[in-house]
């Protein structure tokens, strides 16, 4: 066991178990120590003056030797004062011989000429021969030094510069006085009583005193008087002038003692310096024969010990010493005994010594003399100690018990003492020398301090009895209170627990045998002593207990506090009957409901229902945190004690609802869910076994009172669009206006999801967002959007760029606060939903918080919910609940805020990252709502991989079905454009044309002003689908030049064309055949060039009414059109109908087909390959993979897609999709062929034995998904090949894999549609065969779809190959096509949409 501890606490653990004194090192200080006894006392030792100075973290016993630093200065080892002493040498007359610092003040006196190097011995310097035959000495002491002049010789002192010696004077932060009277002259000659000098601070406190006047000679030296008076007994003395101004100190030494033959050489001129604030306590010794000497403090010369009693070698008669020492440590405390412990230095006598006494007496300070001496109160004891041959370490002890004890019961700051001769007339058997420094060591104990704060149940519960006393479910309660001791240390906390009512105790247990422990922080700090849990046999029954406890030290107890009450109810609750009355009928989603509970009791006839609580989620009913209902007493028909209560609710989810109700007790001990029961008189709309109902779901859009996308490009507006949602045409609009740091960027989705349907490629829109600096922007509509003391709902996609403060997503303004704020915690590291008091300055709030911190970087759904009819305020991330508090969030008439809050009437809260998608509803969305609305399927990848049908599509001899015209434009003469497809959509020409070299053979050339071409009648139905195509090769953009149009009776359907105005290619079709109708455009975002050679492709989805725009391949513009109509006019080339807009340049290759061709058939026409349409990004191929056009038997085309060959080297590796993240939710999917040919059969057996993987990702070590072919065996040892679906998580092993596999076994050499998806909100994986959830094996960690981790994926997108073990393996022989990648949920008619889109064989009318 250690010998010291650094706080009480320990140092009274380990005093108590290792049997020993143990030193607190927490305090100890200059003087005093502080011990732990081992029986819980405390001894304290106080010096009278400091014993030990902190160096760094470290106690350093005082050592004054002086030595010489690396740097070349000098200083004492270890002492209180920080001097710093002369190095000698050139230069160093500016320096001041001894520098004293303390606190910032400094003093000193200077040289008038550069010094000699000091030689060292001990505690002493010595600058020889500063003057002729004089030295300077420098002693440190440890509370200040001694500077001395030694005249050597008589010679010497003959010296005129002995006269009046000027000193310098350093001063810093300090003034230099004369102190009148404040000289000590010393006992062994006539000297009287002289000036002395005080250093004072700015506020006028003594920091340092001196004394300049004394001077003597050396005739005592090896005398009697100095064996018997110790130093300086037996010398003459003289005193010196002293002389001073602003910056000099003069002393002027006394002639007639240096002349007088009597003076005996060396003689020392002594100007010292003390510091008066370095020991905290006093001494001083006074004596007779100089009635009004100042001693006090002295600790030099002759007075460099203490005295006591009578001598007669010189005429200081008799001595006494008083000694000031602290008590303030020991105050209030019992003090057991004390001793002042001091050595004997020197005695007169050897036998026969007399006493010396030791009293109590009043305080003295500086103005102590012999004349002035304090009161005595009492005597305590006497000391016979004789040490006539002046032997080293000779102790003499005196009991100071009785003062010890008075200073305790009286608080005393500080206790003074005297060391006197016992009785008068005693002669020098009295006289008694004692080192400086003596120490009061006292043993002391404090009871501890009455114990507070008593509790139950982790402080739950206080301490009270009578009606209100607290009820307990547990026959082992915690019991607690706040203890704490006048000393600090470890305590001992005893509890007593009785059976019954106070003043009825029927039998009473306590832990006297075992005691809790507990360390307290320091002195009068409390620190709670718990007892667990009361053991068991305390309480054996249920019924009203007291409790008391009290506090021990080891040795001494406080009193007992407490008598608290208690009642002891172990049973659980009887389970609940719920019904639903016959007057409310729940419909629609929103409306409201209630319900009539009531439940008997556990015990017959005990009453103990507190309330009821419930949810209406189908989640758990919580004793915190769940809504409640009181309880109210009543009797049944039976006239038995029930108790009753209503809960009355709203429908808060589509289709199915949830109700579970709980009772809790007076103890807090919640029953079983309640039983649902449907009676003659009740609602039968109310399901007994699952205990819910079902209403009506409400559309996305119902109650949408804002909208913001923040899709817009640029500019300070973002636009509500909540109008624009179904049923929504007439909503009010709230417009948000940005101010500050805010800037445009990439967002997660566009628009808004969820409540606008994904129809007409919405989703595949501009993602915009906003983008704030987190100390300025934000944005705010221009008036209140929503009331949220009503049931409202706000959410929001937010990507956090740091986490250096709490950051708010949405809020709304009151005058001084908000009501609610969704934001991020700095404080909790955490999502909250935040729900304010009441429009003050700063608001109490209400939290509910997310149960794991943000990602910074990463989009995440927030969103917050208020359910008014429950007052319930729940938070969800990435669509899954987090957390609810109960909150009432009151009217604040404000504006809606985006990126900030308001906070004491200011801006608060800046959000410092993106926002997108920002919505907000006037009812309270469900869970599955919100699941639903974090869960939105983004497209982030669209691998269509058809860019192998390219020759085909622009084959002169194409066998691509839907091709309805192709003007190769090559001719060479005539004035028709012949149409290879064999429909005869030949283009007669007209006006300024001629056929000249085009993109890919001839080219025809238009001339701008009368040139163009038509075809007699229409070439597509322009209500279906379609697309048109030409190369373009404008000769200058000076005007609107069209390429391709088709006519109405009175306006064009649709027109391709060059626009002037935009500077942008563009594609519009007409509403109507209604020459006014003002036409939709799609507008390119690249700048046309004349003289260059560009693909135009434009397409039309007649079920989206969507129009896109493709130029050189590459998707520029789409815009929603009107209804379509059928154009029976003839298509022209180059021109408008009416011959408008003629282009001028040379056109090449034009096509129409009957269908709209996908962007990556469109960017075949332009020879691009491995094409991401929705990034616009490009896999790279490796290995054995090419881009291929499908056939059958007879050599007719039927597919387009990427085939993988049978080297299983085949890989596609596409950019990482932006905001992918496979711990979040996805989706991927893709077409696949998994070719196992009859050679293979031969070779390796009828099921292929290898993993073929369709989709993965590119990681380091593991990839996170697998959607692949996989073989297994089954129960019977039979060889299958499934499609499957792996997702893995690393652990400490490397990853676990969850897997799943198909229903049925994988078809061989067939195309096959396989999607995957993984909700994180539910933990949940998915794999779906040909749009199909499948429902097949599963090797799981809960052997189910649920309960699934998955890793973070951060590489690329892998096709055709998987990452294991850190190899690229599972390389797939086969067919790929159709790969599309989503943030999100799909769905199963997402999934089966794009498997019709994306069927490989489409663009040939081949459907799979």
């Amino acid at each position: 066991m250690p010998d010291q501890a650094q706080d009480e606490a320990t140092a009274t653990a380990w005093a108590r178990e290792a049997g020993k004194q143990i030193l607190v090192t927490s305090k100890t200080t200059e003087t005093s120590q502080t011990v732990a006894n081992p029986n819980g006392s405390w001894t304290l030792t106080e010096y009278t003056h400091p014993v030990r100075v902190k160096h760094g973290p470290d106690w350093t016993p005082i050592d004054t030797t002086l030595v010489r630093n690396a740097d070349g200065s000098v200083t004492p080892k270890a002492t209180v004062l920080d001097l710093a002493l002369n190095a000698g040498g050139t230069g160093s007359v500016a320096t001041p011989i001894v520098q004293a610092r303390e606190a910032g003040k400094e003093v000193g006196l200077k040289w008038t000429k550069d010094l000699p190097e000091p030689s060292l011995s001990g505690d002493t310097a010595t600058y020889a021969e500063v003057l002729p035959g004089v030295d300077l000495t420098v002693r440190a002491l440890p509370e200040g030094y001694t500077e001395n002049l030694v005249v050597k010789t008589r010679e010497a002192a003959q010296n005129p510069g002995l006269r009046d010696i000027p000193f310098g004077l350093h001063t810093k932060n300090t003034t230099v006085s004369v102190a009148p009277g404040a000289g000590r002259a010393t006992p062994t000659s006539g000297a009287q009583p002289s000036d002395g000098l005080e250093v004072k601070d700015d506020t006028g406190a003594v920091v340092f005193t001196g004394d300049a006047s004394r001077m003597w000679d050396s005739s005592g030296a090896g005398s009697e008087a100095e064996r018997q008076l110790g130093e300086g007994g037996g010398r003459r003395e003289a005193v010196m002038g002293v002389t001073l101004s602003s910056d000099t100190v003069v002393i002027s030494p006394d002639q007639a003692f240096l002349a007088d033959p009597a003076t005996r050489y060396p003689v020392t001129l002594d100007p010292d310096t003390l510091c008066s604030t370095c020991g905290m306590q006093a001494h001083a010794v006074v004596q007779s024969g100089y009635s009004d000497a100042h001693n006090y403090n002295a600790s030099d010369g002759d007075l460099s010990d203490l005295k006591a009693g009578y001598e007669t070698d010189d005429r200081a008669g008799t001595s006494r010493s008083y000694l000031q020492m602290n008590t303030a440590q020991i105050a209030g405390t019992v003090v057991h005994s004390a001793s002042l412990n001091t050595t004997v230095t020197h005695t007169h006598n050897c036998s026969n010594a007399a006493d010396t006494d030791l009293w109590l007496t009043g305080p003295f300070g500086g103005d102590i003399t012999w004349a002035h001496q304090p009161g005595w109160s009492y005597y305590m004891s006497s000391v016979n100690v004789a040490n006539c041959g002046n032997a080293p370490d000779v102790t003499g002890q005196f009991n100071a018990t009785h003062a010890a004890q008075d200073a305790a019961a009286g608080r005393w700051p500080n206790v003074s003492l005297a060391l006197v001769e016992d009785g008068e007339g005693g002669g020098v058997a009295t006289w008694r020398r004692f080192a400086l420094n003596p120490y009061l060591q006292v043993n002391y104990d404090s009871p501890p301090n009455l114990p507070t704060a008593l509790s139950m149940q982790n402080g739950l519960l206080p301490c009270t009895s009578g009606a209100n006393r607290p009820w307990v479910y547990t026959k082992n309660p915690q019991l607690a209170g706040k203890v704490s001791d006048p000393d600090g240390g470890t305590l001992l906390a005893k509890f007593a627990v009785a059976y019954g009512a106070l003043g009825h105790n029927v039998y009473t247990h306590d832990n006297g045998a075992n005691l809790v422990a507990v360390g307290t922080p320091g002195q009068n700090q409390q620190a709670t002593a718990q007892l667990a849990a009361v053991p068991a046999g305390w309480i054996n029954e249920d019924g009203i207990y007291n409790w008391s406890m009290q506090a021990s030290d080891g040795e001494l107890s406080s009193n007992w506090v407490g008598n608290c009450e208690f009642t002891v109810d172990s049973k659980v609750p009887a389970q609940p009957v719920v019904a639903m009355p016959s007057w409310t009928h729940p419909a629609v989603q929103g409306d409201p409901v209630e319900f009539s509970i009531w439940t008997g009791m556990a015990t017959d006839n005990f009453y103990d229902i507190d309330h009821f609580i419930y949810t209406t989620d189908g989640s758990e009913p919580q004793v915190q945190g769940s809504p409640s209902v009181p309880a109210t007493q009543s009797t049944d028909a039976n006239g038995k004690m029930v108790a009753v209560g209503g809960i009355k609710a709203t429908a808060l989810s589509g289709n199915q609802n949830l109700i579970k109700i709980k009772s809790v007790n007076k103890a807090g001990m919640p029953s079983p869910d309640a039983q649902c029961v449907v009676l003659p008189e009740s609602n039968p709309t109310l399901d007994p076994p699952s205990c819910s109902y079902h209403v009506q779901p409400l559309t996305p859009g119902k109650n949408l009172v804002a909208a913001w996308g923040a899709d817009e490009p640029s500019g300070t507006a973002l636009i509500d669009s909540a109008s624009s949602t179904p049923d929504n045409a007439t909503l009010p609009t709230h417009p948000a206006t940005a101010s500050g740091g805010v800037t445009r960027g990439v967002g997660y989705n566009h628009g808004t999801s969820w409540t606008h349907p994904d129809t007409g490629g919405y989703s595949d829109g501009v993602k915009g967002a906003i983008t704030l600096d987190g100390t300025s922007g934000y944005a705010q509509t221009g008036d209140r959007v929503l009331d949220p003391s009503k049931s409202f709902t706000v959410a929001a996609w937010a990507k956090l760029a740091d986490t250096t403060h709490s950051q708010t997503v949405i809020a709304q303004d009151g005058t001084q606060a908000m009501p609610f704020a969704l934001q991020y915690n700095k404080e909790n590291n955490a999502w909250a939903m935040r729900v304010t008091t009441g429009d003050s300055a700063t608001p109490a709030a209400a939290w509910a918080f997310s149960s794991k911190p943000p990602q910074i970087g990463v989009w995440t759904h927030v969103a917050g919910t208020y359910d008014a009819s429950t007052q319930v305020a729940t938070l969800y991330v990435d669509g899954a609940k987090q957390s609810t508090v109960i909150a009432q969030p009151w009217a604040a008439t404000g504006p809606a805020v985006l990126g900030a809050t308001k906070w004491s009437g200011a801006r608060a809260d800046f959000f410092h990252g993106s926002l997108d998608d920002l919505q907000v509803w006037q009812r309270t969305l469900s869970g599955q709502d919100v699941h639903d609305l974090a869960g939105v399927a983004v497209p982030l990848a669209n691998y269509g991989l058809a860019e192998g049908c390219g020759p085909e599509l622009i084959s002169a001899t194409s066998r691509v079905p839907s091709l309805q015209a192709s003007w190769a434009l090559g001719q060479t003469s005539g004035n028709t454009a012949a149409d290879s497809t064999g429909y005869g959509n030949t283009i007669t020409l007209t006006g300024g044309y001629a056929w000249v070299p085009g993109h890919g053979g001839g080219g025809l050339q238009l001339d701008g002003a009368t040139g163009y071409g038509s075809t007699s009648g229409p070439v597509v139905n322009t209500a279906e689908s379609f697309t048109v195509s030409a190369w373009v090769n404008p000769t200058d953009l000076n005007a609107g030049y069209t390429v391709l149009s088709l006519a109405g009776s009175h306006a064009a359907n649709f027109v391709l064309r060059y626009d002037k105005a935009a500077n942008r290619w563009a594609f519009g079709m007409s509403p109507a055949d209604d020459a006014a109708a003002a036409m939709t455009w799609a507008t390119g975002t690249s700048v046309p060039q004349a003289g260059v050679w560009t693909l135009l492709t434009a397409t039309f989805d007649s079920t989206a009414s969507r129009l896109r725009l493709s130029v050189n391949g590459k998707h520029e513009a789409d815009a929603t059109a009107g209804a379509p109509w059928t154009a029976n006019g003839p298509l022209l080339l180059g021109a408008e109908p009416g011959a408008k807009n003629l282009f001028k340049g040379v056109l090449d290759q034009g096509r129409v087909w009957s269908r709209d061709l996908t962007d990556d058939q469109i960017a075949a026409m332009n020879g691009l390959r491995y094409v991401d349409t929705a990034a616009q990004a490009t896999a790279a191929a490796s290995g054995g993979v090419s881009l291929t056009t499908e056939t059958d038997g007879s050599g007719s085309p039927t597919g387009c897609a990427a085939q993988f060959d049978n080297t299983w080297t085949g890989r596609l590796v596409g950019p990482r999709p932006a905001n992918l993240r496979t711990d979040k939710s996805f989706t991927v999917e893709g077409w696949v062929k998994h070719t196992w040919t009859a050679a293979d059969v031969a070779a390796s057996g009828q099921v292929d034995p290898a993993t073929r993987t369709l989709i993965s990702t590119d990681e380091a070590q593991f990839s996170p998904l697998f959607l692949s072919y996989r073989p297994y065996k089954d129960a019977n040892g039979r060889d299958h090949g499934a499609w499957s679906l792996i997702l893995t998580v690393p652990n400490a092993g490397g990853v676990f894999a969850s897997t799943e596999y198909s229903d049925l076994d994988a078809v061989d050499n067939q195309w096959t549609h396989l999607a995957a998806s993984y909700d994180a909100a539910t933990k949940t994986m998915s794999l779906y065969v040909n749009g199909e959830l499948q429902r097949g094996k599963f090797y799981t960690a809960s052997g189910n779809a649920t309960g699934v981790d998955v890793g973070a994926s951060i590489g690329g997108l892998l096709m055709g190959s998987g990452i294991w073990t850190g190899q690229r393996t599972n390389n797939l022989n086969g067919g790929v096509a159709g790969v599309r990648v989503y943030s999100g949920l799909r769905g199963t008619a997402g999934i089966n949409f794009d498997k019709r889109a994306d069927d490989p064989g489409n663009l040939f009318g081949v459907t799979h």
